[in-house]
């Protein structure tokens, strides 16, 4: 997942044009999670054939679909069982991770049954039929309301309006949310301002966290 992070990041900073201040097209940072490219592309390998199949697999790291959902799986696995598993005092849950994935396809387009069995089996997502052709806008809102009902409402109009339309055949979505608390919470009394470098000549002073702390350490000889 980290070399398709890495190229996405190369990607986006190949086609932004980044401001002197450091935010995008000069008013908007670029936040993008790689998990949840990296899931939503392993879906879409289990219905891929031929040189989009080759060039997906590439892209993932993996040898094969089977192998890529078996590895998924297991990921999204442990992200539930560390979600549940954290518990602080009182019996209080000190960490939330939930991934959510889901699909809307055009009535009538064909689904292969493997990537019906892996969609259902490793990422729990049943295809849901629609008709872009009669309302777009009206699937378009309902995707979006289920993108925002799984992000807890921090994710809203994800699908601008016309990004939809009556040749629109598949919407693939993947949803994380993350909530946890500090495993050693920050003293804010602490913060203080700091440079933080845009590049190698820019920087603006932005507040810093501070800590200081022993930290153990393991040599081997």
């Amino acid at each position: 997942m980290n070399k398709l992070a890495v190229g996405v990041m190369q990607a986006i900073n190949s086609k932004t044009n980044f401001s002197a201040n450091g935010s995008a097209n000069g008013s908007t940072n670029v936040v993008f999670s790689p998990l949840s490219v990296f899931t939503v592309l392993a879906m879409l390998s289990g219905g891929a054939e031929g040189n989009t199949l080759s060039q997906l697999l590439t892209a993932l790291n993996a040898s094969d679909v089977y192998q890529l959902s078996d590895g998924v799986g297991r990921m999204l696995l442990r992200a539930a069982d560390d979600s549940t598993a954290s518990q602080g005092e009182g019996g209080q849950r000190t960490m939330l991770c939930e991934l959510a994935n889901n699909l809307w396809v055009q009535n009538r387009f064909p689904l292969t049954d493997r990537f019906v069995n892996l969609t259902n089996s490793t990422y729990h997502a049943v295809p849901q039929v629609v008709d872009f052709s009669v309302d777009a806008d009206a699937i378009r809102q309902t995707i979006n309301a289920w993108v925002s009902k799984v992000t807890h409402g921090k994710i809203l109009d994800l699908l601008p309006v016309g990004s939809l339309g009556s040749v629109t055949r598949v919407v693939l979505a993947n949803a994380l949310y993350f909530k946890a608390v500090w495993a050693d919470k920050f003293n804010q009394s602490l913060m203080e301002p700091g440079p933080f470098m845009l590049s190698s000549q820019t920087s603006v002073d932005v507040p810093m966290m501070k800590m200081k702390d022993l930290q153990g350490s393991v040599h081997s000889m």
